[in-house]
């Protein structure tokens, strides 16, 4: 078999990618404001890219099954930079709305066809720490792509979106020149790509070829916990210039410091959960851990607790995505890990979809009442983590927290 490339160009672009698309989100309840616009637009316009992120995702994991995964992201993510200039340009809420609608059609296979460009190239002993990986750099620059942000925003807003649609289109190059072929390292289906299969809907109807009781449930997980997510990050982000008065320089340091902390947890405690537990049990605590915060910052209205409880739960949270990416890898076959990756990108932006919608609506109603959401959702994510180990165990019951010796990971 042909030698699998290095991660390590992919994974530089990938960092690029990563710092400018959140450049633009410290500065987005300002320029939302200088503009005159509705302050729900702000989690309205998110939902609208979500939304069509979480139709197209499927498909776009269907085509890393027949086209280099690299040139979907090159692409999708020029496409993207196109969109942002649209939302650089917005000057009513109707034109930001559709702006973000369109950078989401593109949003979605750039991020798919990273995770699978992460699978496809891995050796299966090294899938564990490759997605990891993955996620780190993902979460780690990601934070310094607010605080970049944030510091331009302190400049000028219309620096900071410029500065994102300019590096953007750097990192799709550097994805279209950095990157190997992948063709060689996936399943490549036996009947060639159909004009009726560029469906996004008929992209849903192929779930059930490889769906299963602990996938569902592994779905319903991360739709669960992106709706707590981004209903927490969307209304934190202008929580604190609301509330607080913070300006975007703020905002930015918080994510500095959620960069180092994410950084150190998903090197360390990540790393070691990976090598040596089974990651099907160890779900379950992680996300217990991430419950905890967001039941505390309802207790507080002091902006220094509350940036705590905010950093704790991200240093959290940046455990549990690696780890729920992995179940569902191992949980499926390879000739369909394509398009179950591309699935599970769906099911985080369904999650972020609402999660935008209700932390709009909410906010409007009682600023404290998306914080009130996330904590619930997380909550209700924790009760699907524990059907979730038990439908492991019944599937597996000579299986354990802790890997053995030599166990080998399972690998499907």
């Amino acid at each position: 078999m042909k030698k699998r490339p290095s991660l390590l160009p992919f994974f530089i672009a990938l960092a690029v990618l990563s710092l400018a698309s959140n450049m633009a989100h410290p500065v987005t309840p300002t320029y939302i404001a200088e503009r005159g616009l509705s302050s729900p637009m702000f989690g309205y316009a998110f939902s609208g890219a979500m939304l069509t992120m979480f139709l197209t995702a499927p498909l776009y994991g269907k085509l890393c099954n027949y086209i280099p995964t690299r040139t979907v992201l090159f692409f999708s993510v020029l496409g993207y930079a196109v969109g942002q200039f649209f939302f650089f340009l917005a000057q009513s809420d109707a034109a930001m709305f559709l702006a973000r609608v369109f950078a989401g059609l593109f949003a979605a296979g750039m991020w798919t066809g990273a995770l699978n460009y992460t699978v496809n190239t891995s050796d299966p002993e090294d899938r564990r720490k490759n997605l990891t990986i993955y996620t780190t750099v993902q979460t780690v620059v990601s934070a310094l792509g607010y605080f970049l942000g944030g510091m331009l925003g302190e400049i000028k807003t219309e620096v900071s979106l410029i500065a994102q649609v300019a590096t953007i289109v750097v990192s799709a190059f550097l994805f279209r020149f950095l990157c190997a072929d992948d063709t060689p390292f996936k399943h490549r289906p036996e009947e060639p790509l159909r004009i009726k299969d560029v469906n996004p809907f008929g992209a849903f109807v192929d779930v059930k070829r490889y769906v299963t009781a602990m996938l569902v449930l592994l779905f319903i997980i991360t739709a669960l916990t992106n709706i707590g997510q981004a209903t927490f990050e969307q209304e934190f982000n202008y929580y604190i210039k609301d509330h607080f008065g913070l300006t975007s320089g703020y905002n930015g340091a918080f994510k500095a410091v959620i960069a180092l902390v994410c950084f150190v947890v998903n090197l360390t405690v990540s790393m070691r959960l990976m090598k040596k537990t089974n990651i099907n049990y160890t779900a379950l605590p992680v996300i217990l851990c991430c419950v905890v915060p967001l039941g505390l910052i309802l207790l507080f209205d002091n902006v220094i607790p509350f940036a705590v409880m905010d950093v704790t739960f991200y240093g959290f949270n940046a455990i549990r995505t690696p780890i729920l990416q992995n179940q569902i890898t191992e949980n499926t076959s390879a000739q369909y890990s394509n398009n179950a990756m591309g699935f599970y990108q769906s099911m985080m932006y369904l999650g972020n979809f609402v999660g935008g919608m209700c932390a709009g609506a909410l906010y409007t109603a009682n600023k404290r009442l998306p914080f009130v959401l996330a904590f619930a959702a997380f909550c209700i994510a924790a009760v699907f983590t524990v059907l979730s180990v038990r439908t492991y165990k019944k599937e597996h019951p000579e299986s354990g927290m802790f890997l053995k010796p030599h166990q080998p990971r399972r690998q499907k």
